[in-house]
């Protein structure tokens, strides 16, 4: 697809949006949930239980220095290390954190340079320190796809391939699916900051061009533009089409480069996609000398038209944060976390928010839709609108029966599981949890052979 290009999809109808008011509440948790497992390896915890924890105290680190570190946004007591089902339904260890009232805080080094006067190698360091995990399922955390030649976050074999720059750094500023306006409304109502934090991730990644994508139509203020300019960034309008945020999506539309799959790695066409949430915590964190312990998250219940915009300390479970919001519905008969397309349907309230998460939709049971174990009629409709160009039909059905060998075949693995197969689908097939279902299972028999 050449640069430009319209890509396939849904079109979205930009009157449709609305963005979500923000909360300015400050939340205090009584208890916070870190999963010891990310999707680039294990971390190692370096508190025991029992133990006292300082606000912004480390926790854990990836031994193989890939996956960022963890650490407490409240103070409190370890008060152990257990499975804990995460967001996306995976059981994995567990630090559980009670937080207490007090404020005490670990001692972070005073840095009286500002970030500024900062070299790459210093400041690609705080990249990988400041502990930041994004919803956008990247292949390599945030400071490996920033990393200039020469400067990586830390000392590793099990990292990238860093030796080429960085030609296009792309500051994404689409939402992800519909309904969701986070990015939009950041970009709206920060605009003071956006410029700083964009040139910090110029000056880390020695980008050769910066670009920042939006969807066409969006109010920008002629200050912005301006500052944009003075600063070598170019606004890239783009249509309202989901899923092109997704980042291999983004790539192709705004540069012309394809994202090699199933690998997933922008970073090895010298492209590297970041969004403008992403961007504003990463700046905050540097400047302020902190790592980056709360996240950005819209809060979405339909029946109490409810639509809000809240900053939280990773970690605290749905339910506590309803509760302190005093927003639980009566009525509430489904949790999903991660957005009505690409989201992860919840069994319980308890389930911790991390970076990871952007959205959480509350839905009362007449909002519920129901899938059914309908046969595929071969209609063609979700082979229209696939964005990677593959047979969702065929790979529904290979998984359905089992047949993973066949999905495997049929690259199973270059689906981004932005959902609009099932939501095209006439026969009402779950099929983007057949294809979920379909790649863990391959995983589990890679594992098993080894």
């Amino acid at each position: 697809m050449k640069n430009g290009t319209k890509p396939k999809g849904i079109p979205v109808d930009s009157a449709s949006i609305s963005l979500p008011k923000p909360v300015g509440a400050e939340i205090r948790p009584k208890r916070l949930v870190f999963s010891l497992e990310t999707s680039w390896g294990k971390l190692r915890s370096l508190v025991k239980p029992g133990g006292d924890v300082s606000q912004g105290q480390l926790l854990a680190v990836d031994d193989k220095g890939v996956a960022p570190p963890l650490f407490a946004p409240c103070a409190g007591k370890l008060s152990g290390i257990r499975p804990w089902v995460n967001f996306s339904g995976n059981e994995a260890p567990a630090i559980i954190l009670q937080c207490s009232s007090q404020t005490n805080s670990a001692q972070m080094p005073k840095e009286t340079r500002p970030w500024k006067e900062m070299d790459s190698h210093t400041l690609i360091r705080k990249v990988q320190k400041s502990g930041i995990k994004e919803p956008d399922p990247y292949r390599w955390p945030l400071a490996w796809r920033l990393a200039q030649p020469g400067t990586p976050p830390s000392e590793t074999t099990d990292g990238p391939d860093i030796s080429h720059p960085i030609d296009y750094l792309v500051i994404n500023a689409l939402d992800r699916q519909p309904g969701i306006s986070i990015r939009e409304s950041i970009l709206s109502s920060k605009e003071s900051e956006i410029g700083d934090s964009i040139s910090l991730l110029q000056q880390v990644s020695g980008a050769k061009n910066t670009v920042l994508a939006i969807r066409k139509g969006q109010p920008i203020s002629h200050s912005l533009q301006t500052e944009l300019a003075n600063r070598a960034i170019k606004i890239k309008e783009c249509p309202f089409i989901y899923p092109l945020a997704s980042e291999p999506l983004i790539v192709r539309f705004v540069t012309g480069r394809e994202v090699p799959m199933p690998e997933g790695d922008s970073r090895a066409v010298g492209v590297t996609v970041v969004d403008v949430v992403t961007a504003l915590r990463l700046y905050k964190s540097i400047r302020d000398n902190v790592p980056a312990t709360s996240t950005l998250v819209q809060l979405s219940i339909p029946s109490s038209n409810v639509d809000y915009q809240v900053w939280v300390p990773e970690g605290i479970l749905v339910g506590e944060l309803l509760d302190h919001l005093q927003l639980m519905p009566s009525d509430a008969a489904k949790l999903v976390m991660g957005g009505s397309f690409q989201g992860f349907a919840q069994h319980t309230f308890e389930v911790p928010i991390s970076g990871q998460v952007d959205s959480i939709l509350v839905q009362t049971l007449s909002e519920v839709f129901t899938y059914e174990n309908n046969p595929c009629i071969s209609c063609g409709y979700c082979v229209k609108v696939c964005p990677m160009g593959l047979l969702p039909n065929e790979l529904s059905r290979y998984c359905e029966y089992e047949n993973f060998e066949a999905a495997e075949k049929a690259f199973i693995f270059h689906c981004i599981e932005c959902g609009i197969c099932a939501y095209v689908c006439p026969a009402k097939r779950p099929m983007v949890h057949l294809i979920r279902f379909g790649k863990r299972e391959i995983l589990r028999m890679r594992e098993a052979a080894q």
